[in-house]
């Protein structure tokens, strides 16, 4: 990536000495280390901006934290749930959940339940 920027991008020594430590307590390239570093940085910019927003926007309507459970209830539709227990459930109900397989794009999550 080329930044249009006239100044190369200095890192102070005693920092880059900390990247380099990590990196290598990691396994990994110190440029690996730096991206991850800066993206979370970005990120975390984003958010900020994002929250600041919805605080400006809370305040311009008189809004406060109070108000959020309020709002969240109003806003999402309301659905019976129905507690089951196993007894509710038929021999070909049972079949069927035993018989039943995660579709191949369920793989993507796998990472979730693996770490």
């Amino acid at each position: 990536m080329k930044l249009n920027h006239p100044d190369p991008i200095a890192i102070p020594p005693a920092l880059l000495a900390e990247l380099a430590a990590e990196a290598a307590d990691e396994h990994r390239p110190p440029m690996d280390v730096l991206q991850d570093a800066v993206t979370r940085y970005v990120r975390q910019k984003r958010w900020q901006k994002i929250y600041a927003y919805g605080e400006a926007q809370a305040k311009a309507l008189g809004l406060t934290e109070d108000d959020i459970p309020r709002l969240i209830a109003e806003r999402l539709p309301r659905r019976d749930r129905q507690v089951m227990e196993l007894n509710d459930f038929t021999d070909g109900d049972i079949a069927a959940l035993e018989a039943a397989r995660a579709p191949e794009s369920s793989k993507a999550f796998d990472h979730e339940i693996n770490s």
